[in-house]
């Protein structure tokens, strides 16, 4: 029963009607007057999934579990007992579009991390990640490494395992690749004031990349106990300058279509229309590119034909831009600072909104003689009426950046 409801929470999210979340988008209830006709949602995504013809152009992953068994139209269309991507069929974006490059600066010589210590409990759990990664074909064993990481495992609030890798060494030697990257808030506000928009996001997507091969084994990555030492084939999050190359690949594959109809921010695409009727063709010719490049999305993060969504920390519609009450609840929530850092870290978060609010920087001014003090205890006196002060200002401000 919990599975059914699950679903059908899930289902109404595609069609714009249900307030939920995840990782990378949140979808939202607007007033009435901003929501979706019925029969229109039905319309299109029933049109939508008719635009997949064949699993090898397929442009999602096959949604697994009953739980997203309403997505499964948009995987393909009586194909879907086709296999999903496993079993060493790893599928990535050409070669000749893009790859991740580790070139070394000159000075620095290769460094191998000493093994870390690794709680017993987790070692069944790790060799678990690692044997799936091997299998989805993003890691294999290295037999030669100049460069070696440690993994970083740690749970997740939900109880899962997550293995990261830490490249700090690694990435001090990497020089930054100075490929320009969009400023958020201009997409933020070029994704607004459209009456219906998509939400979609890249499968694993830093991992459908692949590393320059002459790079592999600068990836290097040593496990706890038997379980071996790998190095990376694709790209993955921890690597310098990932998110870059990310960019550069999709700038590539959606150049012409860019402000336009799509808004891209590494692996965040917004599809967007003025008119409800224009949304199908546009969605058409997103699809379009993607399947002609080999593109993942994955649809458990997609929302098609919504009029508001979450897109890089605001809530964009038609209206204008909104701060989310999350991020309100966040600067409402900050004690006052005790040190230099903590100081630093709020007025971080206060900037975030800096768009929402008049003259914020001149409201900030009394903090900046308490950022050039070293004595924490005067910090703490001075700065606790100021932060209260602060945070007065964020609730009376008017979080709403109207279109026009």
């Amino acid at each position: 029963m919990a599975d059914e409801v699950e679903a059908d929470k899930a289902k109404r999210m595609i069609k714009g009607k249900a307030v939920t979340s995840s990782s990378v988008n949140t979808v939202f209830v607007l007033p009435a007057e901003y929501e979706a006709n019925q029969a229109d949602a039905d319309v299109m995504e029933e049109t939508f999934a008719k635009l997949v013809l064949s699993p090898e152009q397929a442009i999602f992953e096959k949604p697994e579990g009953v739980e997203y068994r309403h997505l499964k139209s948009l995987y393909v269309k009586g194909f879907v007992n086709v296999r999903n991507r496993a079993n060493r069929q790893m599928l990535g974006l050409s070669r000749s579009i893009v790859e991740h490059r580790l070139p070394i600066k000159p000075g620095y010589r290769p460094y191998q991390k000493p093994p870390r210590r690794c709680k017993a409990e987790m070692y069944d759990a790790i060799k678990a990640k690692i044997t799936h990664l091997y299998d989805a074909g993003f890691i294999q064993p290295c037999r030669y490494a100049e460069w070696v990481s440690n993994i970083v495992p740690f749970i997740k609030k939900n109880g899962k395992l997550r293995v990261c890798i830490d490249f700090r060494n690694l990435n001090k030697a990497t020089p930054k690749d100075e490929y320009p990257m969009t400023v958020a808030d201009q997409l933020v506000d070029a994704a607004s004031g459209h009456e219906i928009i998509s939400f979609m996001d890249g499968n694993t997507g830093y991992n459908q990349i692949f590393m320059a091969e002459e790079d592999i084994h600068q990836t290097a990555f040593r496990c706890p106990g038997a379980i071996g030492l790998y190095e990376w084939v694709v790209m993955t999050f921890g690597l310098k300058s990932a998110g870059t190359t990310y960019q550069r690949a999709m700038n590539y594959i959606f150049n012409d279509l860019i402000g336009l109809l799509v808004e891209i921010y590494i692996d965040d695409v917004v599809v967007k229309s003025k008119e409800v009727d224009d949304h199908i063709a546009n969605l058409r010719k997103v699809s379009d590119r993607t399947r002609k490049y080999g593109l993942k999305m994955n649809p458990t993060k997609c929302a098609f034909g919504v009029s508001a969504g979450q897109f890089l920390g605001f809530l964009v519609h038609e209206r204008g831009v909104e701060v989310t009450q999350r991020s309100i609840n966040v600067i409402k929530k900050i004690q006052p600072p005790e040190n230099k850092k903590q100081l630093q870290s709020l007025i971080g978060k206060v900037n975030f909104v800096v768009r929402f609010i008049s003259n914020l920087f001149g409201r900030l001014e009394p903090f900046t003689p308490l950022l050039r003090m070293k004595t924490c205890h005067v910090l703490r006196n001075s700065s606790r009426n100021k932060n209260h002060s602060l945070k007065g200002i964020i609730e009376l401000i008017k979080i709403r950046r109207e279109i026009g």
